[in-house]
This record gives structure tokens, sequence and C-alpha cells, in this order.
């Protein structure tokens, strides 16, 4: 029997061999050190005023950043948000300028949050998915700080605070506009 130098070797069973390549990555756990860094940011703000001590609010505060970590998904995060708005709210009646600071703060924490449910901890996303989420953020920012603008001129201008209140309802109105619709259905 003679074997012949020019024969194919034999082809293993099974699908071809597939390389799979991605551009730069974030991690899942850089997702969930942003939706901490940021929980724990609008916490502070969002309670100072109405506990006392800072130190009883950084507590808050980490205790709020613990619970949207270890629970990510759609009703903590927001309760968390709806809660720091009532304390804003409660704290005084005319408009506080932290709320500059607490709007990014709050669309961040939303969006990390979003992230981090569907993203496993030891899990990565492409950095050019997150761009036009980047982008999109972008010009939300701008119109909720505008309108942020418009509350804020309104209150100095009207002490009834009727101003702010439809500057409210026209936020709501932008939040609504502006979330995907899919958590809806």
């Amino acid at each position: 029997m003679s074997v012949h130098p020019t024969a194919p070797p034999e082809k293993p069973a099974g699908p071809p061999a597939t390389e799979v390549s991605t551009g730069p990555t974030v991690s899942g756990d850089v997702l969930r050190a942003v939706l901490i860094g940021a929980t724990f940011v609008f916490g502070v703000l969002a309670v100072v005023q109405l506990v006392p001590s800072l130190l009883g609010s950084v507590a808050v505060a980490l205790v709020l950043a613990a619970v949207v970590v270890a629970r990510p998904h759609i009703p903590v995060p927001h309760a968390v948000l709806f809660g720091g708005a009532l304390a804003t709210l409660g704290a005084d009646t005319s408009f506080d300028p932290v709320v500059f600071l607490l709007l990014p703060l709050a669309h961040l924490v939303l969006r990390s949050s979003w992230w981090a449910a569907r993203v496993p901890r030891k899990g990565r996303v492409e950095r050019a998915v997150l761009v036009p989420e980047l982008r999109r953020a972008a010009v939300i920012q701008l119109a909720c700080q505008g309108l942020a603008l418009v509350g804020f001129a309104a209150s100095t201008l009207d002490r009834n605070g009727l101003f702010v209140v439809v500057a409210a309802v026209a936020l709501i109105g932008l939040v609504v506009l502006a979330v995907p619709r899919t958590w809806w259905r």
C-alpha cells in the first residue's frame, strides 16, 4: 500500500473556525463603578438639605448606592431618584441651584443602571456602542439644563412658584418623550 504525499489531510468534522475581534471595550465593573459614584454623589446632594450632618448624608448616600448597584433593574434606580427629588423639594420652596448638578447625575444613574443591568460584571461592552448613547445624553442634558434655567429665571421673577411648576411639568414631559419606549410595554 502506498501513500501519496500530495493527498490532502483529513479535515476534522464540525464548523469552521471563526475569528472575532472587537474594538476597545468597557468592562461591567467600570459600568458599576460609574453607577455607584453617580448614585452616591446624587444621594449626598439630594439628602444633605434634609439630614443636618454631612456624615449622615454620606451614610444615606452609601446605602442608596449599595441598593442601586445590587438591584440596577427598573424600579429601584427610579425610586431612588424619585426619593431624591422629593428630598430636594421638601427642603425649600424656592428653586435650588443644585438642580443643575442633579439633572446630569440623575440621567447618569438611570443610564448606567440600565447598562449595569444588562452587562455582567466580567462582561464587556464595546465603546463604539456607548458613543451614540453619549450623544443622545448630551442633547437631552442641553434641553433639561435649558428648562432648569428657565425655571430658575422664573423663580426669581415669580415668588408664587407658578412658573417653577410649569417648568417642572415641561421637564417631566421632556423626560417622557426622551425615555426609550422599550420599558413601557
